[in-house]
């Protein structure tokens, strides 16, 4: 243990606390199990602070997050490739539309199951980004070519 840091194997500074608005948490250690494994907010905002001295490149975080309102909340990087179902229902959360991920076609032809489904929904205008909300994904037989198309201010590809 180095001291100052509260963490094993830790350089002082290295602990990763998490803030909500007036809630904090940690430090939560590399390798260590956390005393309080489960942070709960009623915010719809948090941030991860990283106290580190050094930085290696290819290192990230994993953030999983719940909600009892909507049990079929989902993830904005998911797409309609995770889904083997002929029908399926789940709940978007908002601010999907900046996300990383692309998606194929357009509101009239349907959209390739490749697709980041949230940003897809907010694409063909059936939920609205700053709210998020119910979508229902139908797998359909796919088509030869996706056109492009600018809706709601994204850009799909063709």
């Amino acid at each position: 243990d180095t001291p100052g840091s509260g963490c094993p194997c830790l350089s002082p500074g290295s602990p990763i606390l998490t803030m909500a608005p007036s809630l904090s948490a940690g430090p939560y250690c590399r390798n260590a199990v956390p005393t309080a494994p489960l942070l709960v907010t009623n915010s719809s905002t948090v941030t991860v602070l990283f106290n580190s001295t050094s930085h290696r490149s290819g290192r990230g975080l994993l953030l999983s997050y719940a909600t009892s309102q909507h049990p079929d909340l989902v993830s904005c990087l998911v797409r309609g490739t995770h889904y083997t179902q002929e029908h399926v229902s789940v709940y978007c959360p908002a601010g999907c539309k900046d996300i990383d991920g692309d998606i194929w076609g357009n509101p009239s032809q349907g959209y390739r199951d490749t697709s980041v489904l949230c940003k897809a929904a907010v694409h063909a205008g059936a939920i609205a980004d700053e709210l998020g909300g119910q979508v229902t994904l139908s797998r359909e037989k796919g088509i030869t070519l996706y056109e492009s198309a600018f809706a709601n201010g994204l850009h799909s590809k063709r």
